[in-house]
């Protein structure tokens, strides 16, 4: 997914709402949300290069309906079709 920007300018108060449409890939990437509230600048991340966020694009009911779903294996530092969660995470 190449990189993206979606800026607010004008406005003095707003909501907004990211829609990322990506079916059926697997993503891992970084987040980034600047804002302004009475002046005060912040910065609000998801991911950063040391620990990036991951995600599966597509519909969520095709993709739990699928059979053998795909998760990030981090002892193996990748994604992986059929994964055994509880063997990596053990309760």
């Amino acid at each position: 997914m190449p990189p993206a920007v979606v800026k607010l300018n004008g406005i003095d108060s707003a909501v907004a709402s990211v829609v990322v449409q990506s079916d059926h890939y697997l993503y891992q990437g970084s987040i980034i949300a600047e804002y302004a509230v009475n002046g005060q600048r912040s910065t609000v991340s998801l991911g950063n290069p040391k620990a990036p966020y991951r995600w599966a694009g597509g519909d969520v009911s095709d993709l739990v309906n699928s059979g053998d779903t795909w998760d990030w294996n981090p002892r193996e530092d990748t994604w992986e079709q059929g994964i055994d969660l509880a063997a990596i995470y053990p309760r």
